[in-house]
């Protein structure tokens, strides 16, 4: 991407909205990650992003530093990340850790409830500072979540013409049924592990 004359301030609604504008094919699930490089604010001109994320089947994954633990666990347990009903961590056997019982050193941002909203998930990028084995743990669960719990639309909505697919949204029905698409996690793993040095720089840019 690039600019001619002054360069936009940069801001999380302007990209969600470039992002927004790629020519997804029809049918597929559409993700995104967001990795801001600092703050994550939307003003009130900004709020209907969340509207037409949620209208047009938008998944966004945030990585962010969050500062997430608990305050009556060891030191060696890692909250990595969460979403509205799941927290995944460095221990794979405790599955009563509600989001609920987390806590962050960093104030919840627009961001978190941009995930929220799409049922997305946040994964704090703290872990990308630590050492290789919590960094290689991490980015697993950050891939597993995007890769096993990733929904497709069971209906979408997509005008005729070759550059209008960006343009599908979901279906209004009255039972809204999603299918699994667990076929991407090969994928989302190979191209995540790919990403990772880069993501890491991104941050300690911030």
């Amino acid at each position: 991407m690039s600019y001619q004359g002054r360069r936009p301030t940069p801001s999380i609604a302007s990209a969600l909205t470039t992002a927004m504008s790629y020519p997804f094919r029809p049918g597929v699930a559409k993700v995104l990650v967001v990795a801001p490089a600092s703050g994550c604010s939307l003003g009130w001109w900004d709020s209907s992003i969340v509207a037409t994320l949620q209208a047009r089947g938008f998944q966004v994954h945030i990585l962010q530093e969050q500062g997430f633990h608990r305050d009556d666990v060891p030191d060696d347990f890692l909250v990595y990340g969460l979403d509205n009903s799941k927290t995944f961590t460095n221990d794979i056997s405790d599955s009563d850790l509600t989001p609920r019982d987390v806590h962050r050193t960093v104030d919840e941002q627009s961001c978190s409830y941009i995930a929220a909203a799409t049922q997305g998930s946040v994964f704090d990028t703290v872990h990308l500072q630590a050492r290789k084995e919590v960094q290689d743990k991490f980015i697993q669960a950050f891939a597993h979540r995007v890769g096993w719990d990733t929904k497709l639309p069971a209906c979408q909505s997509c005008p005729c013409g070759p550059q209008s697919a960006h343009t599908c949204t979901v279906c209004h029905t009255s039972m809204f049924n999603y299918l699994p698409s667990v076929f991407n996690l090969p994928n989302t793993i190979a191209s995540l592990s790919y990403a990772k040095n880069e993501i890491k720089q991104y941050v300690m840019l911030d």
